[in-house]
């Protein structure tokens, strides 16, 4: 052998030596980042590296002869490994996700790669393949990404993003779901998002978008869509943009939720709503047409009885006189219950004639204090006066000249309703106190009892039609609708009524008018 020779031989030693090496370095840094396996053309493993056996527990002695079956998880459907061997047995390389089986049965995910090596006769045809799999653990990585999965599946909500400049729409598997496609499509367009839209809400859509590309308002809207099958459902959208450096839209990030059951519970909620208010507005129609015809035969009645209480030259026995002053009494009660069911009757219907004018407040308070006067009188209770807190005497109420824009009718029947009450729910020797307080603005009427008052239970349900709240049993009269005509009067008239009250202390009503002229004169 030549020195030039030897030399070649030499080189070419080296060489070998030197790929070796590399090839022995590559495969320890595979064998200690990734899980390596060797399977054979019928699927049975040849091959097992030590992080394969660690990470699934099994020796490579119960490994090797086995099938990969020994390592399913049940996770994936029969359908998933038909496509994984379709690919590979035709010599295509295969990517996936692949949830495996421990040996003490917890699972474990793994980012995995098969690559078929083909086995080449001498005539240079490829007679069968043997399988080189090298995986990757994320078991973290994939379990978050099944919750997430799962959180969107439940909540209904998927997530979406869209590029600008592209037009191009990225989409989580659940949006697919929600635009009526399903998993099969992940990646979109704008102008087929636009498609999918009802032709109603179009524009809607359009005008939020824009708003939010150009910086002047989140993107937050329900619309309609209409799914490749025709159906349509309700979605809840919400967005924001990403800018580049020079404040330039780029990027569009957002949510999408199906809100189809909500809307739906609206709408029929709303048919719901409409009817009663149609049957309440009908009931309320009738009731109030109905005024004359109730009222006139029960005046006859009480007219009857009154003239035969009159009558000197009518014979009647003590017990016979005793019961034409029940027979009156009883039809004063019911024609009080009758015209206060038709005065509610009257306001729900909308057939209440209001005539707002200047009315003097002082003057409607003192007729009403006269009217009250007899009930004041029998249950010894006192009445005070106050004006801006200052205590003044009742005669001078007529003096104040304090106008108010007001009906006076409606105005007098407020106050007699709210004073009554104070009478009613009062003690024996008890005390009512009607404070007067204004600004430029309005004047606050407030009328306080020191009666039984209101148990905190009840007093949600104060303004509720025929709720007498708990005076049933008790000799106090009424028909628990009142109160609820009382704060319909006052807010017809422009005003509030509210009221506080503590069980044996006493209530509190308190309504205010706008003025008609600024403050007192």
């Amino acid at each position: 052998m030549t020195s030039s020779e030897f030399n070649k031989v030499k080189n070419i030693t080296q060489e070998s030596s030197a790929s070796h090496e590399e090839c022995d370095a590559l495969e320890l840094a595979v064998d200690s980042h990734a899980l390596v396996s060797r399977a054979d053309s019928c699927g049975i493993i040849t091959y097992v590296n030590e992080k394969f056996c660690k990470t699934s527990q099994y020796t490579s002695d119960e490994l090797i002869g086995n099938s990969h079956s020994i390592i399913n998880s049940g996770y994936h459907p029969k359908s998933f490994f038909s496509e994984m061997w379709k690919t590979i047995s035709t010599g295509s390389i295969w990517h996936g996700l692949v949830c495996n089986k421990k040996k003490d049965g917890s699972r474990y995910w793994v980012n995995s790669t098969i690559c078929p090596i083909p086995f080449i006769d001498n005539n240079k045809n490829i007679t069968k393949y043997s399988y080189l799999s090298i995986r990757t653990e994320i078991t973290d990585i994939a379990l978050n990404e099944e919750r997430f999965k799962r959180g969107q599946l439940f909540a209904n909500i998927g997530t979406w993003d869209w590029h600008i400049e592209t037009g191009k729409l990225y989409w989580s598997e659940r949006v697919g779901h929600l635009f009526g496609y399903g998993e099969s499509i992940t990646e979109f367009s704008y102008t087929a998002f636009m498609n999918s839209i009802h032709p109603d809400d179009k524009e809607s859509v359009t005008t939020h978008l824009k708003a939010c590309v150009e910086g002047v308002a989140n993107y937050n809207i329900e619309h309609r869509i209409v799914c490749p099958n025709g159906e349509i459902r309700w979605l809840h959208e919400r967005g924001d943009v990403v800018r580049d450096a020079q404040g330039k839209a780029i990027q569009m990030l957002g949510i999408t939720q199906d809100i189809t059951e909500k809307k739906q519970a609206e709408l029929a909620l709303q048919i719901s709503k409409e009817s009663a208010e149609k049957a309440s507005v009908a009931k309320s129609t009738f009731l109030a047409s109905m005024s004359h015809e109730l009222r006139t035969p029960l005046n006859a009645i009480m007219g009857f009885a009154q003239v035969l209480q009159m009558d000197e030259d009518c014979s009647l026995t003590e017990e016979q006189s005793a019961y034409i002053t029940e027979i009156y009494n009883a039809g004063g009660h019911l024609l009080n219950l009758i015209s206060d069911v038709l005065n509610l009757a009257e306001i729900q219907s909308g057939k209440v004639n209001f005539n707002p004018q200047s009315v003097d407040l002082g003057v409607a308070i003192s007729e009403c204090i006269t009217l009250c006067d007899l009930r004041l009188s029998d249950m010894k209770i006192s009445l005070d006066i106050y004006l801006d807190n200052q205590l003044i005497e009742c005669s001078s109420l007529k003096e104040l000249k304090i106008l108010v824009s007001a009906d006076m009718k409606r105005l007098k029947q407020v106050l007699f309703n709210l004073l009554s009450n104070a009478c009613k729910f009062n003690n024996e020797e008890g005390v009512i106190r009607i404070n007067l307080t204004h600004d430029n603005e309005q004047i606050k009427v407030e009328i306080k009892d020191s009666g039984v008052g209101i148990k905190s239970e009840l007093q949600d349900d104060i303004f509720q039609p025929f709720n007498r709240l708990g005076v049933e049993q008790t000799s106090i009269e009424g028909a628990g609708i009142g109160l609820l005509i009382t704060k319909q009067l006052v807010e017809a008239m422009g005003g509030t009524l509210t009221f506080v009250s503590e069980q044996g202390k006493g209530s509190t009503f308190c309504f205010t008018l706008p003025l008609e002229v600024s403050g007192q004169k």
